[in-house]
């Protein structure tokens, strides 16, 4: 079995196509190379926490656990899902607090 060949213009088109891409590199050095590994263990981190999060949701019945679009989302993006339900109960105990009082 012989290596394909690549003519010319097929080379220049894949160069070009890769040129039109917006990528951005960090050079790894020996003073970020800590920080680099660490921003990938955390992007790890994160996939395997959807990947279980996924996994939990497949069978809800069987695991009590539903499927929530913002609870996926939030996985990625660090944001919480669930403040406006903190923030309903903060108030509700606070005005049982005050109606007690």
């Amino acid at each position: 079995m012989s290596k394909p060949e690549i003519n010319e213009a097929e080379l220049n088109a894949a160069m070009e196509d890769d040129a039109d891409q917006d990528v951005t590199e960090i050079r790894i050095t020996n003073e970020n190379a800590l920080i680099v590994m660490a921003q990938a263990l955390v992007g790890i981190e994160k996939h395997l926490f959807a990947l279980v999060y996924l996994e939990n949701t497949r069978d809800p019945e069987k695991s009590g656990v539903t499927y929530v679009p913002d609870v996926f989302k939030s996985i990625y993006d660090g944001s919480d899902p669930f403040v406006e339900v903190d923030e309903s109960v903060k108030a509700a105990a606070a005005k049982a607090a005050k109606d007690a009082g």
